[in-house]
């Protein structure tokens, strides 16, 4: 089967990062999507809303809606007040995490911000996907220039909206 994942590779896979200004020009993410940010480097971790799983982000110590929500390095998110009154009930500097028993410290929580203007696919549901270009050398992707028509029909494949070549013609890679 597929290698296990690891939990820092889990928190890329299902959410998204602000990585400090100071930090991010030496990151290595901004160009290479697969490599993992420090988490050092993360200001504030950015939830994908899923309406089907859980409409209201519950806090597991309060059982009530997350408010001033934090994140664990294990991917787990508390309001702020219940992981702060939970991290204070003991002398030492960390405690387990209430879910999942891996050690949470306070300096290591992050803001989390709950993204509800996007929603995870459900399976059976359609997606639109865009084409977009990153030019070589270039960091980041934007959408292709409009083509201008061509000159001669000879030889010419018809192509989708926007330029996008067709994948039926002859010349598509």
């Amino acid at each position: 089967g597929p290698p296990p994942r690891t939990r820092d590779e889990f928190l890329h896979a299902n959410f998204r990062f602000v990585i400090s200004p100071l930090a991010a020009n030496e990151s290595r993410a901004l160009y290479d999507p697969d490599a993992l940010t420090e988490w050092d480097k993360i200001e504030q971790v950015i939830v994908a809303h899923d309406a089907t799983v859980d409409a209201d982000h519950r806090c597991p110590i309060c059982l009530d809606t997350l408010r001033a929500p934090k994140i664990t390095r294990c991917g787990h998110a508390y309001c702020w007040h219940c992981i702060l009154t939970y991290l204070s009930l003991t002398e030492n500097y960390w405690r387990c995490c209430p879910m999942c028993f891996d050690a949470v410290k306070k300096h290591d929580l992050r803001s989390v911000l709950i993204d509800r203007h996007r929603t995870i696919p459900s399976v059976g549901s359609s997606a639109t996907f865009r084409y977009v270009h990153r030019g070589r050398g270039s960091w980041f992707p934007h959408l292709p220039a409009p083509q201008a028509a061509p000159s001669s029909t000879k030889n010419h494949h018809p192509q989708q909206k926007g330029g996008i070549p067709s994948v039926h013609g002859a010349n598509a890679v």
